[in-house]
């Protein structure tokens, strides 16, 4: 599993102060990556990849991508949100074209995963 031996951090920004109340939390808690085998992929490993371009729309999430593009692995929702250099679903607009590197096989040898 990638998470393991991570290191759990806090982040608990005034940036994210509204989100926080929302869900009536303090913080929040999320695995830091530390240095990483991440890395955006290269010319000639882009040249191993299947590129599948996809127009976002209402009610899209990462996850809900990765399960209909990677088998039915939610999971890894990371992959298109790296891939696309957006952390987060909420940085993609309806009508955003987003790219989803395939095969996921590829793509985890790719980031060392």
């Amino acid at each position: 599993m990638r998470y393991q031996n991570k290191k759990i951090a806090t982040l608990e920004h005034p940036y994210y102060q509204k989100f926080l109340e929302d869900r009536d939390a303090k913080k929040i808690k999320y695995y830091e990556l530390g240095s990483g085998n991440l890395h955006y992929p290269d010319s000639s490993e882009m040249k191993q990849l299947d590129i599948v371009s996809y127009i976002w729309e209402n009610g899209d999430n990462f996850a809900n991508l990765a399960y209909e593009f990677y088998n039915k692995t939610p999971e890894y929702w990371w992959v298109i949100a790296f891939f696309n250099q957006k952390p987060l679903d909420q940085l993609v607009k309806i009508g955003d074209l987003i790219y989803i590197p395939t095969p996921l096989n590829k793509v985890l040898s790719i980031y060392n995963v």
